[in-house]
């Protein structure tokens, strides 16, 4: 029979403090409950095992506050190399919650912090996941959280390491290690480092190299399901929003507003070997047939990219009726040798600055029936990113000084 743990600051009549979680043996239907109004300060929540979880609050008041301020220590191990010897593939995290070879978990109302200040090496999340064991690691939402200054650095892109991350880690006991049925729906996240929110960095990359589709590798390696909607990321320090290694993820009615804040000469000083200063808004990496529609960004924030959006090295992405402004590195960038029939298509462009489009080498794609008001000033393609091949059909274009 499943059972409800009351977790509170205020009352006698519960839990004082999260780390009791460690004297419960939860089972599949419990619950974990904190009280509103109440601050857990350097406490986490960390599951693992475990399905059919909810953690939520209950009573009056303001959302419960978790920060974790550098405490929920775990070690993160890939157990390969990435795709590029920069990124680091093993490292601890600090994680306010931490969800490892779960399914069947929702976490909602709740507001979540973490907010030490390490050195360049240190990665810290909100709320991250990471699939191992399990196989597939499926129905997790996360719903109406308010995520916010998370102090991860600002170097280390794949290892969980910001506002909201999930990966798969190379399983030991299992064949393979994937999501699916990932719901991130109307969550703020505010000032974390380095993303706001990625879903699906995978031990399996050398699966999904090269321009030739994989169908065997997203059958067996490739994310299912997973949407990402009604979400508000402010001042990311790198990429606001992106899904990885993904079957036609949908990606809806988000705003991104000033990613890339801190991928500049200002913040981006102690690299070591690192490299990666490149930061964009609302993108894909490595998907097939993904799906961005009616998002809003503005404000990115000038890099070596620095656009709004960004199809980049997969297969049939799609943006439909987006919105972009002011976006310091452009609008949309089809990425390199294996972004394969990308597609632009009915979106609004208003002042977004440096060079609309970024065609860099790409082999083909869509660009059709936008509408676009720029400055003269502002090139139609950005310099040196204006080798690509590309359509362009029935584009509205209205220039003013």
């Amino acid at each position: 029979m499943s059972k409800e743990y009351y977790f509170s600051t205020k009352s006698n009549n519960a839990y004082n403090s999260l780390l009791d979680l460690k004297t419960i043996t939860l089972e599949c239907g419990d619950k974990i409950l904190l009280e509103r109004g109440s601050v857990f300060n350097s406490e986490y929540i960390h599951l693992k095992d475990l399905s059919n979880i909810t953690i939520s609050s209950y009573g009056d008041g303001d959302r419960p506050i978790i920060n974790a301020k550098g405490t929920g220590l775990w070690y993160q191990d890939y157990g390969c190399e990435l795709d590029s010897p920069t990124h680091r593939y093993c490292g601890t995290i600090s994680s306010t919650i931490h969800l490892e070879d779960c399914s069947n978990i929702t976490i909602k109302e709740l507001e979540i912090i973490n907010d030490k200040v390490g050195d360049e090496y240190y990665c810290a999340t909100g709320v991250s996941a990471v699939a191992r064991n399990i196989g597939v690691m499926s129905n997790i939402t996360l719903d109406n959280l308010y995520i916010h200054d998370v102090y991860g650095n600002i170097y280390d892109k794949h290892l969980n390491n910001g506002g909201i991350y999930f990966t798969c880690s190379k399983p030991s006991k299992s064949a393979f290690s994937r999501f699916e049925n990932i719901l991130i729906s109307k969550c703020f996240v505010y000032k974390t480092s380095r993303w706001g929110i990625a879903i699906g960095y995978t031990y399996a990359h050398e699966n999904f190299k090269g321009t030739k589709y994989n169908e065997s590798a997203f059958k067996i390696y490739g994310h299912k399901n997973i949407r990402i909607e009604n979400c508000y990321v402010k001042q990311a320090a790198g990429d606001a929003i992106t899904v990885m290694y993904a079957d036609n993820p949908i990606v809806k009615n988000n705003l991104s507003d000033e990613a890339a804040c801190k991928i500049n000469d200002r913040y981006y000083i102690k690299p070591h070997n690192r490299g990666g200063k490149v930061g964009a808004g609302i993108w894909p990496w490595k998907c097939l047939n993904g799906e961005f529609r009616n998002n809003l960004t503005r404000s990115t924030r000038l890099n070596q990219d620095g656009m709004a959006y960004d199809a980049d090295s997969g297969w049939s992405t799609l943006y439909e009726h987006n919105f972009s402004s002011l976006n310091e590195g452009g609008t949309v960038m089809f990425c390199l040798e294996e972004a394969i029939d990308s597609s632009f298509i009915n979106n609004v462009i208003d002042d977004d600055l440096g060079g609309i489009f970024s065609m860099a080498k790409n082999p083909n794609g869509i660009i059709k029936d936008n509408k676009i008001n720029k400055k003269v000033a502002t090139p139609l393609f950005r310099k040196r990113m204006d080798d690509g091949n590309v359509t362009l059909i029935n584009n509205i274009i209205r220039e003013v000084k």
